[in-house]
């Protein structure tokens, strides 16, 4: 591949990906973008499968504060 298809070979991915997750952007007072949890959720589960982490009873813990990713307010 040249460099050309690897950068639209790469874009194509992480669009799919931000579509996937539902990244967005915040409103306009807090700069920063949102994920849709339940879809987040759900990528994490499929990646413990594949790497066969996870028993039959799976338990996640989610820290939901209000913070934006970028950090503190």
């Amino acid at each position: 591949m040249n460099l050309n298809q690897i950068k639209a070979a790469r874009q194509v991915i992480f669009s799919t990906v931000r579509h996937y997750i539902g990244i967005t952007q915040l409103s306009n007072p807090i700069k920063g973008y949102g994920v849709d949890m339940f879809a987040m959720g759900e990528l994490i589960v499929r990646e413990q499968r594949l790497h066969k982490i996870s028993e039959p009873d799976l338990r996640l813990m989610i820290k939901i504060d209000g913070r934006p990713f970028w950090g503190r307010l």
